[in-house]
């Protein structure tokens, strides 16, 4: 899934990445990845941001987040890496 990450107090902040999947709850606020593991798909890394995104749409297979500050940009990308990660080891460890 393509995600796109945009910034208020920096218009012109265009950040791209790639992550295998990625979910947002609207009714929590929070950000949320699929980490298999073993036969176990049910787990998941959840990342709650305060203060929570301006927006967020998904569309196909396209995220697209806009927060506040530089601050919540920088803490949305770094966990998105951290559980990128994370997700691909709880992959690897899936059976058959």
């Amino acid at each position: 899934m393509r995600v796109v990450v945009s910034n208020l107090a920096d218009k012109s902040y265009d950040y791209r990445t790639y992550v295998y999947s990625v979910g947002y709850e609207v009714s929590a606020a929070r950000f949320f990845m699929p980490r298999p593991i073993g036969d176990d798909w049910l787990q998941q890394i959840s990342y709650i941001p305060n203060p929570s995104p301006e927006l967020v749409r998904i569309e196909e297979n396209i995220m697209f987040a806009v927060f506040q500050s530089d601050a919540s940009v920088r803490a949305f990308i770094a966990w998105l890496a951290e559980s990128a990660v994370e997700a691909e080891a709880g992959y690897n460890t899936m059976r058959g």
